[in-house]
């Protein structure tokens, strides 16, 4: 029988997953898109806010109690299996799922680990990013795994398998990069300094995994600045320049978000225009989050087809 908190939890997804649907069946990401735009009445806009606001609330409330009750378990001197796999089950975000796997990897279930990772690029619709380091992150469990299948241990690689987990971890492509530096360090004494790689981005550990707004901040309804944001063309095939028509504000960064809420690109500008490659985003709708030098924050919808 689950616990308060878990029930608690599944009634905060079934509101989210509620707020999603308006979402979609509203186009409300066509409408926050075009708030400067007369097209639409105040009300409809007004609903359109609520909801995306509505939607950050819930998840915000969804990632403090996934992440207090996760710590806790991890904390207990004696872990809660069950329960600890029952919180990476319900969580929607490709880091509860891998960890889902090693968690079912460390008890000895292979194949459920295997079948969990085998699903992820699908389950998530991976860009080109994540699936740099999803492949990355399969040779490092793949290497795991014939070890414990062989009753072998990190100590115990040969030469050519500490050559490949140095091609691992010199991938700098996220956890899989991290997590074979460690082991290098720790059991072979190959210690790399940090090189200040970025990891890819990743949304908010234990956030839900659809499109809502940053978790450091609300969206806030758009108001004539004497600018104007614009992303074209619209739709596009292979990349989309950004630009603001102002001499006071720039645009400090450019992100690409796909329906699920998963950053696929990021780009940094610093001027008042940029262009940001779509090469590797399957076709489909994606939500653009310009950020500019005031503080605002420009949401907009961007079709890529080919």
């Amino acid at each position: 029988m689950r616990t308060d908190p878990f029930l608690i939890y599944q009634e905060l997804q079934f509101e989210y997953d509620n707020l999603l649907m308006d979402y979609e069946s509203f186009d409300y990401g066509y409408i926050l898109s075009n708030l400067y735009s007369e097209q639409f009445s105040e009300e409809e806009k007004e609903a359109a806010l609520q909801c995306w606001n509505g939607m950050h609330d819930i998840g915000e409330k969804m990632r403090f109690m996934s992440d207090y009750f996760i710590t806790n378990i991890l904390q207990d001197s004696l872990l809660n299996v069950d329960e600890l796999v029952a919180w990476y089950n319900v969580v929607r975000t490709p880091i509860a799922k891998y960890r889902l796997a090693e968690t079912h990897f460390n008890n000895d279930n292979l194949e459920m680990a295997d079948a969990i990772l085998h699903e992820l690029p699908r389950m998530f619709l991976f860009g080109e990013t994540e699936q740099l380091e999803h492949n990355n992150y399969m040779q490092f469990y793949n290497l795991k795994k014939q070890l414990r299948l062989e009753n072998r241990y990190w100590e115990d690689l040969n030469e050519n398998e500490i050559l490949q987990l140095q091609r691992i971890a010199e991938a700098n492509v996220g956890r899989p990069s991290n997590m074979a530096k460690g082991v290098l360090c720790f059991f072979h004494g190959i210690c790399y300094e940090d090189d200040g790689a970025e990891n890819p981005i990743e949304p908010p550990v234990l956030a839900p995994r659809l499109p809502i707004a940053e978790t450091d901040s609300e969206l806030v309804e758009s108001r004539d600045y004497g600018y104007k944001v614009e992303i074209y063309p619209n739709p596009t095939k292979s990349e989309v320049a950004v630009s603001v028509n102002s001499s006071t504000v720039a645009i400090n960064k450019v992100e690409i978000y796909n329906l699920l809420g998963l950053a696929v690109k990021q780009q940094t500008v610093g001027k008042s225009s940029g262009t940001v490659s779509t090469d590797g985003m399957p076709d489909g709708i994606y939500v653009v989050k310009v950020h500019l030098s005031n503080g605002e924050v420009v949401i907009q919808r961007l079709i890529k087809q080919q």
